[in-house]
């Protein structure tokens, strides 16, 4: 009866630990997620108060202050009305001039090089106002770019060949 006893307790002692390890493992990676989100976007993507509820982050918004009302102009257009019309797609880190052609075509010119380049594209509608649109550029840059062409609100996601990705956050005017 007594080593049954020792095994109970030693296998008890045994799933405490294997408990022990992996809950300490969970909250050292949840611990790094917030840490890296602090670091990289200045606070945490989660509210304080609760694990289940997602706090909006909003980079354009972030840049200014706090106390100031974010006054942007919408552009009020949807989908259907600017093919053919040229934007200026204004991002944090670059700045193009971009015309869609139709869902599957796209031509843009980057402001520094001045050289048109026609891209074949895919889209996907969210709704009449935002769309997703991808292509595979010439230097093998994968480019997603989500644009909302009402509010004006665009955000581009860079894979490089190399594995590193950049994420563009700007606003679309109608170019002049």
């Amino acid at each position: 009866m007594k080593e049954i006893t020792m095994k109970s307790v030693k296998s008890t002692l045994f799933v405490i630990f294997i408990i022990t390890s992996v809950f300490s493992t969970l909250m050292a990676q949840n611990d790094e997620r917030k840490l890296a989100e602090i670091l990289m976007f200045g606070k945490p993507f989660y509210k304080q108060n609760t694990e289940f509820e997602w706090e909006y982050y909003d980079a354009i918004a972030t840049e200014n202050n706090s106390s100031e009302k974010l006054e942007k102009k919408e552009l009020s257009l949807t989908y259907r009305n600017i093919i053919g019309k040229e934007m200026i797609f204004i991002y944090d880190l670059f700045t193009v001039e971009i015309m869609i052609g139709s869902d599957s075509t796209l031509s843009w010119k980057d402001s520094k090089s001045k050289k048109i380049k026609d891209e074949k594209t895919r889209t996907i509608h969210i709704d009449n106002k935002i769309t997703l649109k991808s292509w595979l550029d010439a230097d093998n840059t994968y480019v997603t770019m989500y644009a909302d062409f009402y509010q004006g609100d665009t955000h581009a996601f860079l894979s490089k060949s190399d594995g590193k990705i950049e994420i563009a956050n700007g606003s679309i005017k109608l170019k002049d």
